[in-house]
């Protein structure tokens, strides 16, 4: 079977650092025999990464989607199309820091959350937006909205459901975005 292997690093004021010792949760989705259409989702498979953040496991031929198990967030997915030995990096940014999209950040989706006022359209600030695969919700990415409601979550290379949510707010939820090219959202939020 082939190997993904990786580093876990977390981006710290423009430098970025390996994560040692963190635990590193693979979800493989691939094929499986029967008619056509039909997935098998196996669910997280946790490893640890050594002294220089690496981690290695071997995985079928299958779409393997990586996360670190850290706070903070994730704005990247960490996803390959896998039938032969792949790397997949996994990068985070510490709770409290603002993340920018990288160079490589395509496909890309952005966005703008806010609520209606009697003044108009409000930025809100701080929301969470996540996106999941398989069948059981596994988190694959995740950023908040800065101070003007924007976001973005960037190398979305694979179909994933994306989730909208502020506390004291109605969540939004089960957007499909089909990870095959960039997209932009404008999402009210309601109390």
């Amino acid at each position: 079977p082939p190997v993904v292997s990786g580093i876990a690093s977390e981006a710290v004021g423009g430098d970025t650092r390996p994560l040692a010792g963190i635990q590193i949760h693979l979800f493989i989705s691939g094929d499986c025999p029967g008619p056509p259409g039909c997935r098998v989702d196996s669910g997280r498979q946790p490893f640890y990464t050594d002294d220089n953040g690496r981690y290695a496991a071997q995985v079928p031929r299958s779409r393997v989607f990586v996360s670190a198990n850290v706070p903070g967030l994730q704005p990247c997915v960490a996803s390959a199309a896998v039938n032969k030995d792949t790397t997949i990096d996994v990068q985070v940014v510490p709770p409290g820091a603002s993340p920018t999209p990288p160079a490589a950040a395509s496909p890309m989706i952005t966005g703008l959350v806010y609520e209606m006022t009697p003044q108009g359209r409000k930025p809100l600030r701080g929301v969470d937006v996540w996106l999941e695969v398989g069948f059981d919700g596994y988190f694959v990415a995740g950023n908040q909205t800065d101070d003007a409601g924007r976001f973005f979550l960037c190398r979305v290379n694979a179909p994933v459901l994306m989730y909208v949510f502020l506390s004291g707010y109605q969540r939004v939820g089960a957007q499909s975005i089909p990870g095959t090219g960039d997209m932009s959202f404008e999402i009210e939020l309601r109390r």
